[in-house]
């Protein structure tokens, strides 16, 4: 998986028709021979050839922020795009998160089926519900993995444009951190381990093979994870077969240095710093606000105490749907109004 400084293409394309941006970022990358290469040396037929698509949706809670999560329309465009080509064995992965401490009904089929996800010539899969052990060495030490994850012959990176006070921006790198399988995952890979670790050690396990961004809406400000009421309309999509050189880009494109982000940091340090070419929209987002300076060494301290870490993320999140309601909701909305947050 070494990179050195080959050049990695990386399609970056801007439309006001988010299904003819992901249609070039196709195209441009030739997404399709990338596919049919692994699936003519796997040995397999089409059909059986198994492709795990890894959104971002769990941390989808609120229908009225649709930044947070990535497109469910531009993933099930992806599907039927390699249904026509005869692909017949896709799933949709995700895992559960530290949101089930907090909000009810947080399974990943509930989750992805509130989100827009219909399933429709594809299986939504649970990664936390299959979880077998697995020794990833490095600091990562023993831990889990779904196995649909574990077993896949292609695997797909799909991320949602965000900020994120821990890492500056969360792509299709960061992305990979929702495989890890256990639910609390601030206790888990925040206090008892290192979250960049859990990253990179899941990362070199198991090869993620094409990385595509929605940056069609994003979220900025200081915490564009949990969504962004006043979401930007970027009306940009991204991909390509080197998620790292993709993630390099993508910060680019929020007018950041890519090795601010700490988990960059220690992707260059494994892999080298990579090369780019860059297909397409090269401009910085307009409008764009970025997290504080110094927010991700503050967070860093934090997440040593998990109390006050899981107590001020709870706090900042918008008010769920009530298909998710809130497990001490009187309290926290109190908080919510008392920081102006609804």
């Amino acid at each position: 998986m070494a990179h050195n400084r080959v050049k990695h293409l990386v399609a970056c394309v801007k439309s006001d028709d988010k299904f003819a941006a992901l249609a070039e970022v196709l195209e441009k990358t030739n997404f399709f021979k990338e596919v049919a290469e692994k699936l003519k040396n796997s040995g397999k037929q089409a059909s059986g050839f198994l492709i795990a698509i890894k959104p971002n949706f769990m941390v989808f809670h609120s229908s009225k922020d649709h930044s947070a999560h990535t497109d469910p329309e531009l993933v099930e465009y992806l599907v039927d795009r390699l249904w026509d080509h005869g692909y017949r064995n896709i799933k949709v992965v995700e895992s559960q998160n530290v949101l089930g401490k907090w909000y009810e009904n947080r399974d990943v089929k509930t989750v992805a089926r509130a989100a827009g996800y219909s399933g429709k010539n594809y299986e939504i899969v649970d990664l936390s519900l299959e979880a077998v052990p697995y020794h990833f060495g490095g600091e990562f030490g023993d831990d889990f993995v779904g196995k649909t994850w574990l077993d896949a012959d292609y695997r797909i990176s799909f991320a949602k444009n965000k900020t994120h006070p821990a890492n500056r921006y969360t792509l299709a790198l960061k992305n990979i951190f929702g495989v890890t399988t256990l639910e609390d995952k601030y206790l888990e890979y925040h206090k008892k381990k290192e979250w960049d670790a859990a990253v990179i050690e899941m990362y070199r396990a198991f090869s993620v093979h094409f990385g595509f961004i929605d940056a069609f809406i994003s979220a900025d400000q200081a915490f564009g994870f949990r969504g962004d009421k006043t979401a930007k309309k970027t009306k940009t999509i991204m991909g390509s077969a080197n998620i790292i050189a993709l993630d390099w880009v993508g910060a680019l494109k929020m007018g950041l240095e890519p090795m601010e982000s700490r988990l960059m940091k220690k992707a260059v340090a494994e892999w080298g710093e990579p090369g780019v070419e860059i297909f397409g929209n090269r401009e910085v987002y307009e409008d764009w606000d970025n997290t504080p300076l110094l927010l991700d060494k503050l967070d860093d301290v934090l997440e040593e105490f998990y109390a006050m870490h899981s107590f001020f993320t709870h706090a900042i999140m918008f008010e769920p749907d009530e298909i998710f309601k809130e497990k001490n909701r009187g309290f926290f909305s109190c908080i919510r109004r008392l920081l102006g947050i609804d």
